[in-house]
């Protein structure tokens, strides 16, 4: 088995996935347990009943009717759609003929709200700021220096200390 695959059938059931050999190979001190046991539920939102998890299936279908909607609406009768088949006769291991144009801007994340992508941009921006000083410390000689929470190959290879919290800095909206 290469990953998990999990389906709305499987709320309220307890599942257990075993760890896949080829991507986790054991490297001495392997802190992945060979296997989980998980148990989907719905949102705390939601009736903790058979009712409130057929509510929930209902919500989550109409969202994705909603979105399909969406990209039909949008559809142009000029446009080409492959379709299963054709998709499946495509090389994987081939690239587009058009060029991607250089210098433009790949954002990290997208968001209508304004709001929630300046909330986004913060916390990605504080992370690398903390990030950079906990670095600079580290190689001035501070090896006691918490590092931020989300830093993940320097506490695996290097053992350093990780913040409990997210640090966010402030600082201006680039979007303004």
């Amino acid at each position: 088995m290469a990953g998990a695959k999990l389906l709305p059938s499987d709320i309220g059931k307890e599942i257990k996935i075993k760890r896949p050999k080829k991507f986790f190979r054991s490297m001495g001190n392997n802190l992945l347990p060979a296997e989980v046991t998980i148990k989907l539920h719905i949102p705390r939102e939601y009736d903790q009943t058979e009712e409130g998890k057929q509510l929930y299936l209902q919500h989550l279908n109409q969202l994705l009717q909603d979105e399909l909607a969406d990209i039909m609406a949008k559809h142009k009768p000029t446009d080409k759609w492959l379709g299963v088949e054709s998709i499946k006769r495509v090389d994987p291991f081939t690239a587009p003929k058009t060029e991607s144009p250089l210098w433009i801007l790949k954002p990290n994340f997208i968001s209508a709200d304004r709001d929630k992508r300046y909330s986004m941009w913060l916390q990605w921006k504080s992370f690398q700021i903390a990030y950079k000083l906990a670095w600079n410390k580290c190689i001035d000689g501070d090896h006691e220096v918490e590092f931020p929470l989300g830093t993940y190959k320097m506490r695996l290879h290097h053992n350093v200390k990780i913040l409990a919290e997210y640090v966010i800095f402030e600082m201006p909206s680039p979007y303004e």
